[in-house]
């Protein structure tokens, strides 16, 4: 319901003429995906009586709500007027190396033995993706 209310309140903020009205239609289809993940989910335990694979086509609507919940965020920071300026390289290289640097720690700290199985290569990507995703959403 609140992708469905997301989508019809964004056309009384202009829609995709606006940034604001961007922003929403982006965070509700976000959420949209989120249900179908959940449903997809509820499905295979409640009607399938399995227990859920990964991958499956829930992971279609989780991880596919992270691009979406990106954009809305910087559609809401343009709308805001956020500009970032550096002035020096050095506090570029940091801006951009110090997530990666960070995450890296945060895998060999938890996904320490970590096996990559190269036939199935979804679930690496999975695996990876949503962590190196959820960041972003943060930020």
């Amino acid at each position: 319901m609140g992708g469905i209310f997301g989508i019809i309140i964004a056309r009384k903020w202009g829609g995709f003429k606006s940034l604001i009205g961007r922003a929403i239609i982006m965070f509700a289809i976000g959420l949209i995906l989120q249900e179908l993940g959940q449903l997809i989910y509820t499905y295979y335990i409640y009607f399938l009586h399995v227990e859920v694979p990964y991958p499956s086509l829930g992971d279609v609507g989780y991880f596919g709500s992270i691009p979406f919940y990106i954009l809305g965020i910087l559609s809401i920071a343009k709308a805001a007027g956020t500009k970032v300026r550096f002035k020096s390289v050095n506090y570029k290289l940091v801006v951009v190396l110090l997530p990666f640097v960070l995450l890296a720690v945060g895998y060999m700290l938890f996904l320490e033995g970590y096996t990559f199985d190269w036939n199935n290569p979804i679930k690496i990507l999975l695996d990876f993706g949503y962590p190196f995703g959820k960041p972003f959403i943060s930020l």
